[in-house]
């Protein structure tokens, strides 16, 4: 039976869809390979997803991260960045630090180096401290 498609992209098409999603599925298998044995866990395979994009969660220590490959919807048609994100929540206040480590690149900027990149990612996360992202972060309110 074929997939039926809601292509939340507008500069698409839905077969354009289909090939982007299939090597975004490819990738996200390779950064797993990575990630798993770290305790990073995928959000939603990109198989099942409506969006085209890689997203692997981290929740231990009381910090919570993000770390992925997202399309951007450009008139390129190619365009995505790979994001990394580091957060925790304290007396009702989330301070949360993201990083769009490269931005703009086609996927297949990601294909080779991969697993360079990924591990680049995670010595970042890793880095990251309290203090790192409550000094160069975000904050929010927590209702």
């Amino acid at each position: 039976m074929k997939k039926l498609l809601y292509n939340v992209y507008s500069n698409i098409t839905d077969r354009e869809f289909l090939a982007i999603e299939k090597q975004l599925t490819t990738l996200e298998y390779k950064m797993s390979q990575i990630l798993f044995p770290g305790n990073w866990r995928i959000d939603v395979h990109v198989s099942k997803n409506d969006a085209l994009i890689i997203d692997f969660l981290k929740r231990e220590k009381g910090f919570h991260g993000n770390l992925g490959i997202r399309f951007g919807e450009t008139e390129s048609k190619d365009e995505f960045t790979f994001y990394l994100t580091k957060s925790f929540d304290e007396n009702k206040i989330r301070y949360f630090l993201g990083l769009a480590i490269f931005e703009h690149k086609p996927l297949t900027f990601f294909k080779d180096d991969i697993n360079f990149f990924v591990n680049k990612a995670i010595e970042v996360y890793n880095n990251w401290t309290k203090e790192d992202i409550i000094s160069l972060g975000e904050t929010v309110v927590l209702g």
